[in-house]
């Protein structure tokens, strides 16, 4: 079985997610006033049993 989890960081611990928006709003006046970042992460050949 394979898997995909996806993962965002909280707030306070998100300083990526908000220099890659006051990045994009500086180098191309967008305006975005929220961004979510996820960490995506694929399992290959997981057991089900070890899903819990």
């Amino acid at each position: 079985m394979d898997k995909r989890i996806f993962v965002k960081k909280r707030d306070g611990y998100n300083k990526e997610a908000l220099d890659l928006k006051n990045n994009l709003n500086i180098e191309y006046n967008l305006g975005i006033k929220d961004l979510e970042l996820y960490i995506i992460y694929d399992i290959y050949n997981i057991n089900e049993k070890h899903m819990n």
